[in-house]
């Protein structure tokens, strides 16, 4: 049984908060359908995994959407240094500068996108270095901030995607959770039906959060 994707986590933990204060309970009042223990401790141990990885995956989330900006920002401050350093090549070094600029691997416009932007200011790094800037020099300062800047934005990327990767792993981790937790909802209400006095009629299946079949519309939670 899959989950809703229309459904809040939020209103599946709450229905089995709400089974387990239900069937405690129960228990106090000895009554006859308190859930089968192994059943009971399954739900107990399940609800917690899930709110684990559902508080793991709200601590993810936030800097993923922070690492994201620095990255974009990094991207931007490392493309007009390098514009910067075509230009200056261009002006200073006229007739050279066709051959400057390939040496450099600056011979072709910036790329759009992340990965793209990656290879290329990888490729900047490693041939800045091979640069002769005796012959060819370039300004230290204008120099620097465009390896300086290529840098950060390489570290920038590296670390977005990495902690991409773990926000996809949280995602799939909560919703193996969430739909172990949906799985065991089923012998729960399989027992209620057979154990209360009403069966599937019974208006006490409201405080577990599943619907009796006489009042199907005024579930909160549904089956």
């Amino acid at each position: 049984m899959a989950s809703n994707p229309n459904k809040p986590i939020k209103e599946y933990i709450e229905q089995a908060r709400l089974i387990q204060k239900t069937d405690d309970n129960a228990k106090q009042q000895g009554l006859e359908w308190i859930l089968v223990s192994n059943v009971r401790r399954e739900l107990d141990d399940i609800l917690d995994q899930l709110i684990a990885k559902d508080k793991n995956l709200s601590l993810i989330s936030p800097k993923v959407e922070r690492m994201i900006e620095e990255k974009n920002k990094a991207r931007i401050d490392a493309r007009n240094s390098i514009e910067m350093l075509k230009a200056y090549i261009l002006n200073a070094y006229r007739p050279e500068s066709k051959q400057i600029l390939q040496n450099l691997g600056l011979d072709r416009r910036f790329p759009q996108s992340n990965k793209r932007s990656n290879e290329f200011l990888s490729a900047f790094l490693e041939l800045y270095h091979q640069n002769d800037n005796g012959k060819f020099p370039i300004p230290v300062e204008i120099g620097k901030k465009a390896y300086d800047s290529s840098a950060v934005f390489i570290e920038k990327y590296m670390a977005c995607e990495d902690i991409k990767k773990r926000k996809h792993v949280a995602v799939k981790e909560r919703l193996d959770a969430l739909n172990k937790l949906i799985l065991v909802f089923k012998p729960i209400r399989v027992w209620l039906y057979a154990a209360l006095p009403k069966g599937k009629r019974d208006e006490c299946l409201n405080n577990y959060g599943f619907i009796p079949y006489s009042n199907k519309k005024s579930s909160q939670y549904g089956h």
